[in-house]
């Protein structure tokens, strides 16, 4: 979002790329204020009407895209993940890691545990994030994080960045690769067809 005043106008110009959208609001008054005002407002009321169906959209997309159960196809490992599309009413948008067995271990139940607060979901690493998108070679990476940074419409003061995924992202290592990191292998028409979670050392196939 990029906001400029010139004369008697004040204009937000606004860029969503990865919903390949994007508008511009102009406002004209002599009160300076006001028109700073008046263009907010309107921002205001486009964005919360495109956003919903938008983020619906894209959710749908990456479900499709993205959920199911991969399995490893190695013999006598028993690893698995399935990830799904989090529906519950003001739960964080997007994928969700909702199982992951990892050579037998129920590795959420374990997180869970270490975390010293297995019944709060929200400091669960499970939500899935896209952070780096390589067409060329069809691989798409994501990041587990907990739900505490997820977008709500109430967010904390800035003394509360200590518990923000931000700072302590890529902190869990196992044999120095991120635990929190995970590599999809996409076909040509975006689907994935493979997830290796990348401190697990395995590369687990998605079932049709």
């Amino acid at each position: 979002t990029k906001s400029g005043d010139a004369g008697l106008f004040s204009s937000f110009l606004v860029l969503a790329p990865e919903f390949e959208i994007g508008f511009s609001v102009l406002a004209a008054t002599s009160d300076r204020a006001l028109r700073a005002l008046v263009a907010g407002k309107i921002g205001d009321a486009v964005v919360n009407a495109l956003m919903p169906a938008l983020l619906e959209q894209a959710a749908s997309e990456a479900e499709k895209n993205y959920g199911g159960t991969y399995v490893s196809t190695a013999e006598g490992l028993n690893s698995s993940i399935t990830i799904t599309r989090n529906k519950t009413e003001g739960a964080p948008p997007g994928l969700t890691i909702s199982r992951f067995i990892s050579n037998g271990t129920d590795y959420l139940l374990a997180e869970s545990k270490a975390s010293g607060a297995p019944n709060d979901p929200d400091i669960m690493p499970n939500r899935l994030v896209p952070t780096v998108v390589d067409e060329k070679s069809g691989r798409v990476a994501m990041r587990a994080l907990t739900a505490m940074d997820a977008p709500k419409l109430s967010k904390g003061t800035i003394s509360g960045i200590l518990s923000a995924d931000w700072t302590t992202v890529g902190g869990a290592t196992y044999g120095a690769l991120d635990m929190g990191l995970y590599i999809f292998d996409v076909d040509d028409d975006g689907k994935a067809t493979e997830v290796s979670p990348l401190a697990f050392r395995t590369t687990l196939k998605r079932k049709d």
